[in-house]
């Protein structure tokens, strides 16, 4: 069995990597990771695994179902584990667990590949304990519409506040967040970088807190003062600040998509070609060609 499954574009592979799309999964993950430990956790279309992976690292025991007889076949070969890690073959709307089983519920862009909306958390609100917690994303249509207007595994895609609504027709509490994806310098307080700001990195295998260990990003390299006898002077200094850069060379990746699907068949291509070459009927081929041009 190969490594990966086929990247379609669209479902995240762990041979994927330096497209902007692989922080924003991972990063869904590594906050998950802080609310599921000691639990019991379905993660909801879990595609390739390497998510369920990740939060079976500190959840006691996690639950991967995914309609994809393929990828579920793939993930338990590559990840599964007796007493950590199972995958199962389930839809969205009708999820293979029973009742109450599951203190924490994680599904990640989900929602937008289905139109069964009240169906999904109709079945989440029943494999759930009582109180337990759903950790959801899915994109908003407006700005998602401009980065990628057509998206034909998108077939139910909602606004900020259809999102909002169908949450809380389920839920008695809830909080909502936006995410979004940056490039640039970030400078933090060393008083309250501890208590009001967390960051997280790592890859596929494991996510940690923290900027990680590149040897050129995440690293504080410089520090930077501001200094007055008057305690005024410093009252309005924000504790952290992000200052946004995107380079040219990143704009002109924004067709990432389609170059890393046209890289990857290319490959295809070539491993055939490499296959066929090593082929007795190839060499074989190759030494009657010979022949052939020698009495010619």
């Amino acid at each position: 069995m190969e490594d990966n499954l086929e990247w379609t574009g669209e479902r995240l592979v762990t041979d994927v990597e330096g497209v902007l799309g692989v922080a924003e999964h991972l990063h869904r993950y590594a906050l998950a990771c802080e609310f599921v430990k000691g639990k019991k956790v379905l993660d909801i279309a879990s595609g390739e695994g390497y998510g369920s992976n990740i939060l079976s690292k500190v959840a006691n025991h996690v639950i991967g179902v995914d309609i994809s007889d393929e990828a579920v076949k793939h993930a338990n070969q590559k990840y599964a584990s007796e007493s950590k890690l199972t995958y199962k073959v389930g839809s969205a709307s009708k999820i293979p667990l029973e009742d109450a089983s599951v203190d924490v519920v994680t599904s990640f862009e989900t929602l937008e590949h289905t139109t069964e909306h009240e169906e999904f958390l109709t079945e989440i609100k029943r494999v759930l304990v009582p109180g337990g917690l759903l950790i959801m994303s899915t994109p908003d249509t407006v700005p998602y519409k401009v980065r990628e207007p057509i998206n034909p595994y998108h077939v139910k895609e909602l606004t900020t506040q259809e999102f909002q609504q169908l949450i809380q027709r389920y839920f008695t509490n809830s909080e909502f967040f936006s995410q979004r994806c940056l490039i640039g310098s970030f400078i933090t307080s060393f008083k309250s970088q501890e208590a009001s700001f967390k960051s997280y990195s790592g890859g596929y295998a494991e996510v940690k807190e923290g900027f990680g260990n590149d040897d050129t990003y995440g690293i504080a390299y410089f520090n930077l003062a501001f200094a007055s006898d008057n305690s005024e002077t410093l009252s309005g200094i924000s504790r952290h600040t992000f200052f946004q850069h995107v380079p040219d060379m990143l704009n002109e990746f924004k067709g990432a998509r389609g170059l890393m699907f046209e890289l990857q068949e290319t490959k295809k291509l070539a491993d055939r070609l490499v296959e066929i070459e090593n082929s007795k009927s190839y060499k074989l081929a190759q030494k009657l060609s010979k022949i052939f041009n020698f009495y010619k």
